[in-house]
């Protein structure tokens, strides 16, 4: 599984991302060389879209990505969370359920975080993370077990 792999998936098999040297908002990216946001097209379905978008640069390849999706009920969305979950359980990803509906799927060189929108007004919403690092995976919405205190 790579970035690239999973990125097309998600905009329905588009290949060829548009990028630039600049982030989603314009913003700077950094001193690393050739360092890009690439964004790939999607489908947009009546009230339904989403923005598929990743970070690379010429040192490390895509750094990670995220996918925001905008559904037009709760019961889309929740079909959209049933089926993520057995795409990536097929893939090999093991799942963690986390606080507030979200939910963590791991692997040895991968790592996704899904979590649900909530509390702001308009259609529902979600919001997916994915990384090649799943060491450096932050706790943005699903929080890990405290690590057990160290005994000398």
């Amino acid at each position: 599984m790579t970035i690239e792999s999973l990125a097309a998936a998600w905009s329905l098999d588009h290949v060829a991302p548009k990028c630039r040297n600049r982030g989603p908002r314009g913003e700077y990216l950094g001193t690393l060389p050739g360092a890009e946001y690439c964004q790939w097209p999607t489908i947009t379905r009546d009230e339904e879209w989403g923005v598929v978008g990743a970070h690379r640069d010429s040192v490390n390849g895509y750094s990670h990505m995220t996918w925001d999706r905008v559904f037009r009920t709760e019961a889309s969305r929740s079909e959209f969370i049933d089926s993520l979950d057995q795409a990536l359980h097929k893939r090999g990803l093991s799942s963690q359920p986390c606080r507030d509906g979200a939910r963590r799927w791991t692997s040895e060189r991968f790592a996704i975080e899904m979590s649900p929108i909530t509390g702001v007004p308009g259609p529902p919403k979600v919001l997916v993370f994915a990384t090649p690092h799943p060491e450096a995976l932050p706790d943005l919405m699903c929080r890990r077990a405290p690590r057990p205190a160290r005994t000398t």
